[in-house]
């Protein structure tokens, strides 16, 4: 009821390795936990007046699963003026990893950056330019892991990005102030998982 105040239900972890952070750490009806990287069981217990005995929640930290991440960035035909620089790309994925962070996965960088030397895929104004360009996708891996393109912009339709499932996905830049979260939303999209509105 409201009449039993946050700051007099109280947390605590009794089994397991999980710490609580947020505005109120330990107290109220809702608390955040980060636990450690590696898999492991716990429990936790919460106090709350009047209530015995006190509620537990059984839980388990699950492992980080990796994915190995192939990037791309479209310049002109001389290779010169991408549409990103290669030093914000890290910046970039560790942005998405936050986002990923949620459904324990993390998206590892692998080798050097490749620069796409064709001017033709920096501003996107057909079908067929885009369906070109996601046909690149796939051709740095090897067949492992996942491939992300930036590509300047798209004219013939609204979009921020597009995905080709199983494959990887395009960040369009311009007039993008969350590049980052595109990128992340795409290859959700590039795994399997589909949205919830028709683009």
């Amino acid at each position: 009821p409201a009449s039993i105040l946050d700051s007099s239900i109280v947390w605590s972890c009794t089994a397991g390795n999980v710490k609580f952070v947020g505005l109120n750490k330990d107290k109220g009806r809702t608390v955040l936990v980060h636990g450690n990287a590696a898999t492991e069981a716990g429990k936790l217990s919460v106090t709350v007046p009047y209530v015995s005995p006190s509620p537990t929640i059984d839980f388990r930290i699950k492992e980080i699963t990796p994915i190995k991440l192939y990037v791309g960035i479209v310049a002109d035909n001389t290779g010169s003026n991408p549409v990103i620089t290669p030093s914000s790309v890290n910046t970039i994925i560790g942005q998405m990893n936050g986002i990923w962070a949620q459904a324990c996965r993390r998206f590892d960088l692998q080798g050097s950056i490749h620069i796409i030397s064709n001017s033709l895929f920096k501003a996107i104004d057909s079908e067929t330019r885009e369906t070109n360009l996601l046909a690149q996708l796939n051709g740095f891996n090897g067949g492992t892991g996942l491939e992300l393109y930036f590509s300047s912009n798209c004219t013939y339709r609204a979009c921020l990005g597009i995905s080709r499932h199983g494959h990887g996905a395009i960040a369009y830049v311009q007039n993008n102030n969350h590049l980052w979260n595109t990128a992340a939303h795409e290859l959700g999209h590039s795994q399997g998982l589909s949205g919830n509105i028709d683009y």
